[in-house]
Order: structure tokens, then sequence, then C-alpha cells
């Protein structure tokens, strides 16, 4: 007994009081999926449907069933069903907004073709303006990241925030975000003049929103933030969208928040067993392009010197790296020497050895079907579907190098994949980091709880 698996491709529109659902996988010739979350910087899911119009449905004034279809109004939903036993588990693998749509007809095949992208690139065009605080202290990151683009007003302190399309409802949509490990709180400032997560918020350079999150909030953790989940809030004449973000904090691990273990470990073999996924091509290499040995590092407000901190070791084996923030807000009450110090260092301690690792593997949904089983396997490879779930998880990938005696293990973290989907075959790609670097020591974990070898958070 093994799995069977289904895609639901759907559009979704708030419609006054109501939720509308437009079923599309019928007509879905196939859809492209980009997702990543990279560290300290606000990650990305991207895509391309391609739809079957032959029938002359989807063209405007063509007087077709979806004629009127309005697309830039709509969230794409795209989900995989996966059955086992008689049981059904649905992951949310993806959703996505449409940027731009083409009608292509070449006298044989008439198709369309929706460019997607999450509702979060409204957040790199739109400018923040009219940041004015003078009270509101931040303990935590992930709030400040919520208020640059849901804006802020309170007791004379504003932040505009973003504006997000309403995607078809009448009320604005918003920003919330899921938290992967429980955040580290600092204490917030007690004055004006003090600059931690907090009032110093005045001293933001001209940008985005999305300028803000990569160039000073994601760095200062530093932390990793990419597109989660989609809900409708409210109800009635209130209806409005809620795009969530997964957030993950400087000790980077998944743990257990609010009661729900976040962490996730995979297990990828050329020659897996029953609950283990196989791998049908990889990609090792030395992972020289996330090498840092040097950074710089100036907090906003800060009239001191930058403080540049080196890895001399590894920039005589391997020249130097730099990564620069200009105005980080930092996790202190004094934007001190030390606080700049601590950012710069956890990048080039944590980055500054190129180690030989698995950083891509190529599988497919109808590969994986013969070893999922049971109900527990199901649950794993939905949620290795999931893109909260799956983005940022560990992963061990073992192969047997061509011409090697034994298997070899690579510990790793998913950090992207590429999802290439027709109606007969769904290849995915994972893109994988070292886990050592990109991970902390997990207490009593077989995985990553291993003295001398993970880094202490």
């Amino acid at each position: 007994m093994s799995a069977t698996t289904s895609w639901k491709v759907q559009g979704v529109v708030i419609n006054g009081s109501s939720v509308v659902y437009t079923d599309l996988q019928d007509r879905t010739l196939g859809f492209q999926i980009r997702q990543d979350a990279p560290v300290g910087r606000m990650g990305s899911s991207k895509g391309t449907l391609q739809l079957d119009n032959n029938d002359n449905a989807l063209t405007p004034e063509g007087g077709g069933s979806l004629q009127a279809y309005e697309w830039f109004n709509a969230v794409f939903l795209f989900k995989l069903t996966s059955v086992v036993g008689g049981a059904a588990l649905e992951s949310d693998v993806c959703f996505m907004v449409c940027t731009n749509i083409a009608f292509n007809d070449d006298g044989g095949e008439a198709t369309v073709t929706l460019s997607l992208s999450d509702p979060f690139i409204y957040a790199a065009r739109d400018q923040v303006t009219g940041v004015t605080l003078g009270t509101i202290r931040y303990a935590a990151l992930d709030q400040l990241m919520l208020d640059v683009v849901n804006g802020y007003s309170s007791g004379g302190d504003t932040i505009t925030g973003v504006s997000f399309p309403r995607v078809g409802a009448s009320n604005d949509s918003e920003m919330s975000v899921e938290r992967g490990n429980n955040d580290i709180t600092v204490a917030a400032p007690a004055t004006d003049n003090q600059i931690g997560y907090t009032g110093g918020l005045k001293t933001l350079e001209t940008g985005t929103a999305r300028d803000y999150i990569n160039n000073q909030i994601l760095p200062t953790g530093p932390g990793v933030a990419f597109p989660a989940n989609v809900a409708t809030t409210g109800s009635g004449g209130t209806l409005k969208w809620n795009f969530s973000a997964f957030y993950i904090n400087r000790k980077l691990t998944k743990e257990t928040v609010g009661g729900q273990d976040k962490f996730e470990r995979y297990v990828f073999k050329a020659s897996p067993s029953a609950g283990e996924f196989p791998i049908m091509r990889a990609s090792t290499q030395f992972n020289s392009a996330e090498l840092v040995n040097q950074s710089t590092v100036q907090a906003q407000g800060d009239a001191g010197d930058p403080v540049v901190s080196n890895n001399t070791t590894s920039q005589q084996g391997n020249g130097v790296r730099s990564v620069t923030y200009n105005n980080v807000i930092i996790p202190q009450a004094d934007p001190s020497q030390t606080a700049k110090t601590n950012i710069g260092e956890w990048w080039t301690k944590r980055y500054n050895n190129v180690s030989f690792i698995t950083q891509r593997i190529t599988t497919s949904v109808e590969a994986i079907e013969p070893y999922v089983t049971n109900g527990s396997q199901n649950t794993a490879f939905i949620d290795l579907m999931s893109g909260d779930a799956c983005l940022w998880s560990y992963a061990e990938a073992t192969i047997t190098p061509k011409g090697a005696s034994s298997d070899k293990t690579y510990k790793c973290v998913i950090v992207g994949r590429n999802i290439h989907a027709t109606p007969s075959n769904t290849m995915i790609e994972f893109d994988l980091v070292n886990a050592v670097d990109n991970q902390s020591l997990k207490l009593n974990s077989s995985y990553i709880g291993i003295l001398n070898t993970n880094r202490l958070g």
C-alpha cells in the first residue's frame, strides 16, 4: 500500500462577504515554483502557471466561462493531496498572486501563462514614509518587521507601512508572523536617545519595507523569514487577506513554540527504505559561495566607527569574503561596539569554513509515492511538500559516490526548492546548506545535539 497523489490548483477571490474558490487543475498544463529562505534577508516565492485556453474560456470578452475572471485580484493556491489506506492529507505547497498574464495562440494551441509572486513583492516596491517614533520600544525583531510592513499608529508614533493589494477584498491586506522558534528578547530601551529595537527608527534610511527588512532588521538577528501561508480573516464586510511569514531567529534551529514542535527531519537516500525519500540525482560540491570571513557592521543612529570583524585564518586560505551592513538595528539599549561585534562575529564564526556537502538533490512526487506506506510516513511527506514545514528544516542526504565502497551521509538544511509539475509528473529540486553552520545545538538531539560539532545558539 503506497501513496497516491493529486494536485489542486485554485484561484481564490474575496467577493463581498464570501470567499470564492475556482478550480483550475483540470486546465493546468504545468507550473513551476521557486521558493527560497536565505539567512539575513527576506525569502521569496515565484513561479508560472500554464493553463489550457483552447475553449476560449479565459479570453477577456471571449464569451467563455472565465472571461471576466479577475486574475490580478485573486490569490493562487497550490496544494498536494496524498492518500494512504483511504486516509487523505493535504499540503499547502505555495500561495502567490498574479503579476502578469500572457494569452498565447499559435493557431494550433491556445494557452494562458500567469507570472506569479508571493505578495511580499509589494514590500519591495512601496516606500515606507512618515516614520515618527518617539515612545514605542521593541523587544523582538518579528514585531518590528510586522510594524514596518503593516504600519503602526498610536500616541503620535506612526509608520506608514506597505500598501498591500486588497486582492478583491474591501479591506487592506496585512502581514502576520509564524514563529519557527522562541524569539530572543532584549530589554527595550528606556529613552529616545537609546537605540535598540526602538524609536531609533527615526533614522531609517529611505527605502522600501523590504529594504528595511533586508538591510536593517534581519541582519540584526541575523534571522530567517520567508512566505508561509495565506488565510482570510474577519467575516462579512470585514473580510481581508492575511499573508503569513515564517520567522526564525539567530539560533536558526526550529524548536517547540506554543506547544507545537516545529523541528522537522527528512531523510533522503539513493536506496531508501519505507519512510525515507529517494534521491534521483545529487550535486555535491564545496560551499565556497556561502563563505564569510570579514564583516563590517554599523548601527543605525551610531556616530561611532563601524566594527570590522576578520577571520584571518580563513582569509589566508580563501581570500577575503566580506559582508557589509551599514545601518542595522542592534539588540541593545545602546549601540555599543560590543553589540556590533557580536553581530559581525556571528557571520565570520559560522561561515568561515569551506565544507564539502550535497548542495542539491532531485526527486519526484512519483518516485516518493512507493515509500509512503502508512499514516505517519504520509504526514512526513505532506510536511515535506508544505512550504513552511519544509524550508529551513534539517535533512540528511545519503549517497554512494561513484567508485566508493561505502555510503556518505551529509547533514544539511533545506533553504530552497524548485517544483516543476506537468499533468503526469512532478520533479522537485531541494537546495541544501551545511547543517553544522546553519543549525544550533539542540540538547538531547541525535541529529544536532553533538558536542564539539554542532554550534551553540
